[in-house]
Parts: C-alpha cells; sequence; structure tokens
C-alpha cells in the first residue's frame, strides 16, 4: 500500500472518529468581523482632520451595522450573544422558516456547518454581535464581554465538559485572541478547544496571545488574494497588520498547537479574498472581477454561495489529525474537485498530506437549499448596499 493510499485511510478514519468520542457539549461561537472596513479606513485615514467629520464618520457605520437588511449576505445578527436554537436550524433544513427569517445568512450558515459536525454530541451554536468598529479599544472591550459570556455558558455543565469551538472573522479573530489577555486577568479557567481565526489582521497587541494557555489549537487561516487582511495599519500601535504569527514572533517555544494555514481553492492560493470566508455568494465581487473573467476556478464555482467557515469542522479535522505532537504547523489546505468529487487536502510541506472524504453529495445538498430558501428572499448586492449606505448618509 503506497504512501497516498495510506494517507488517504488514516483521513477516512479520523473524520469519522474525530468527533465520534464519549458525548459532550461542544458549544460553536461566530464572531464578525469589521463592518464595511473600507469607509472606516477611510475614517481613520483622515483622524487628523476635524473630530466632527470623524465622528459623523463613525456614527455612519455605527447606523449601517443595525441595518438589518445587511444581515442577509453576512453572518451576523444583533450585537450580543445570540444562541441560534436547534429547532430554527432543524426549521431551515426542512424549509419551514419563516421569510424573514430564511433570507438570514448566519442562520443559513450555522444549518449548513452543522451538517459537517458530529451529532452524537450536544451542538449549541452562538453568533457573537459587536459593533464592527475598526478601533483596538472596542474589539477589547467587547473581546471582555465575550470572556464574561462564555464563562457563564462553562458555568452551566460539569466542569470540563464544554469544549468551545470559536471562528473569527477578520478582526472576530483579534477578539478571539484578547481572550487570552482576560484569562490572565481574571482566571477562570476558560479553556478553548479550537480557535479558527480567518484572515485575521496580526497585530502587535495581540500576535503574542496565540501561544496563551487558554487555546488548545489555534489555526490562522490565511490567502493569498486578500489585501484587506494586511491593510489595516490605523487600529495598531504598531502601524502594521501582518499575514502571519510568526512575522512578527517566535513560536518555537509554543505549548499549544499553532496552525497558519494557506487557504486554496483547486491549488490557486489567489483566488479567494475577504469576504469568502463570512459571507453569502461572495467569490465573485467588483474587487475580483479581472480574475474571474481570465481564470476560472472549478472548486469556487462549485462551492459558491457558501461562505467558507461552513466547511470548517472538515478544517479543524484535518488539522488536528497533522503531526499531532509538532506545536507550530504551517500547512495548506486545498479545496479540490472533480467529477462528482470535492475533498479537502491538507498538506504540510515535505511532511504529511492528508485528504477529507468526498463532501460531494453534501455541498450538493446544501447548496439546492440555499437555492431554494436563502436565494429566494435574501435582497443584497453590492450595488443595493451602496444604496443603503446612501440612504443612511442622506438621512443623517
Amino acid at each position: 500500500m503506497n504512501s497516498r493510499v495510506i494517507c488517504r485511510v488514516f483521513a477516512v478514519f479520523f473524520l469519522s472518529t474525530f468527533f465520534f468520542s464519549l458525548p459532550a457539549t461542544f458549544v460553536h461561537i461566530f464572531i464578525h468581523g469589521t463592518t464595511l472596513p473600507g469607509f472606516l479606513l477611510l475614517n481613520q485615514a483622515n483622524s487628523d482632520k476635524s473630530i466632527k467629520f470623524e465622528g459623523r464618520l463613525a456614527a455612519l457605520i455605527d447606523k449601517t451595522r443595525d441595518d438589518t437588511r445587511f444581515y442577509d449576505d453576512s453572518i451576523m445578527l444583533d450585537r450580543g450573544l445570540i444562541h441560534i436554537d436547534k429547532k430554527l436550524i432543524f426549521k431551515c433544513k426542512n424549509y419551514q422558516l419563516p421569510k424573514d427569517l430564511a433570507r438570514r445568512a448566519a442562520i443559513q450558515a450555522i444549518a449548513a456547518y452543522d451538517d459537517f459536525v458530529d451529532q452524537r454530541h450536544q451542538n449549541f451554536y452562538y453568533l457573537y454581535g459587536w459593533s464592527g468598529s475598526l478601533s483596538d479599544t472596542i474589539r477589547k472591550n467587547e473581546a471582555e464581554k465575550l470572556y464574561d459570556e462564555m464563562i457563564k455558558i462553562q458555568n452551566k455543565f460539569p466542569k470540563d465538559s464544554v469544549k468551545f469551538f470559536l471562528h473569527g472573522h477578520s478582526h472576530g479573530g483579534t477578539m478571539i485572541l484578547y481572550l487570552g489577555l482576560y484569562e490572565e486577568q481574571k482566571k477562570q479557567g476558560l479553556v478553548i478547544d479550537h480557535a479558527m481565526l480567518y484572515e485575521t489582521p496580526v497585530q502587535v497587541e495581540t500576535a503574542k496571545y496565540c501561544l496563551s494557555p487558554i487555546f488548545k489549537n489555534v489555526s490562522l487561516i490565511y490567502s493569498k488574494g486578500d489585501f484587506i487582511q494586511t491593510a489595516d495599519c490605523f487600529s495598531t500601535s504598531g502601524g502594521k497588520s501582518y499575514r502571519t504569527f510568526s512575522e512578527l514572533i517566535q513560536l518555537d517555544d509554543a505549548q499549544n498547537r499553532v496552525h497558519e494555514v494557506l487557504l486554496k481553492v483547486d491549488g490557486d492560493e489567489k483566488k479567494l479574498h475577504h469576504r469568502s470566508y463570512f459571507f453569502f455568494d461572495a467569490y465573485y465581487g467588483v474587487t475580483t472581477i479581472h480574475r474571474d473573467i481570465l481564470s476560472k476556478n472549478s472548486a469556487v464555482e462549485f462551492i459558491n454561495p457558501l461562505p467558507l467557515v461552513v466547511f470548517s469542522p472538515v478544517f479543524m479535522m484535518l488539522l488536528q489529525s497533522v503531526v499531532p505532537r509538532q506545536h507550530v504547523v504551517c500547512a495548506e489546505l486545498d479545496i479540490r474537485t472533480s467529477y462528482q468529487a470535492c475533498v479537502i487536502q491538507v498538506l504540510v510541506p515535505g511532511c504529511v498530506q492528508l485528504y477529507s472524504t468526498n463532501l460531494w453529495q453534501s455541498v450538493m445538498n446544501i447548496r439546492d437549499r440555499i437555492s431554494r430558501s436563502w436565494r429566494l428572499y435574501a435582497k443584497t448586492s453590492d450595488i443595493k448596499k451602496v444604496f443603503w449606505l446612501g440612504e443612511h448618509l442622506i438621512l443623517r
């Protein structure tokens, strides 16, 4: 049996047993990033101008954050910790949601995510909503609120029976890292089994917290086609954001498992951009139209309109199977497609190569559900968002 076959067999075995240990309580929390980052960058870029201008623009973005029309394609709802009940997920999967809920991307995304987790465990789903302001102080304050909410959840169950799986997009991942700060200060014994940081700007304020013992596993997922991840030079004292932790700090002494993961689609490391992870229908935007015309990608065409975060359970299983004793892993994840096949490959250069099981049918089922529910009712597009933002600007 050659090495590739052995890797495939091991991957199938691992994927079928990763969540199939003794029943436990799994808590999955999704945290969105900065709201309309382009406008907030403009706000910060003009911070040397009048406070009045800065305050007006900040207030505009804050008002836009609470416009529920923006919830149709992004994984966010109201502010604070929002529980997504399993009954709601059941209704979503069985086309029983009323139109005003069926159009919400967060509910649809969590229902899709739920298709990839083990149902033998108790799975609880939450969203954490915040202002989305491009401010390190606000992110730090919101992280403390999130920490306190997680302690409340943890205290509801027997000790050591809760496993937290956190998914942060952009500066939502920054808030996750700040949880390490508050565990240092409050010492409530919070432990996070896996933190998935999607396109999180790595900054001097937070990079060190990836090594915090609060995290068993930290995976920083990035792609080379995203220019937003490193664009924030305003809300950090370092004046620059980075793609990976290792660009800022030494990881050699890591006691937890830190993964720096380049995500590809059919081998293309530049096809994905910032919104692909937490937004529906976000692979073909104005910012990538030239690449879409010149370079079609079968994997993107297949998984669209699903945000990449729905595949997180598979990502986590593969990453936790890679070199279990190695604390720092530089890896590549690649979503590959062919006729009636969709597999996710994890590659550690010069070390190991593993594959998921075939996800083709699961993805087809989810896409069918999305087309018959979300796509019928969601009222969103980049052009509409510009008009909605204009409405708030005019009506101020």
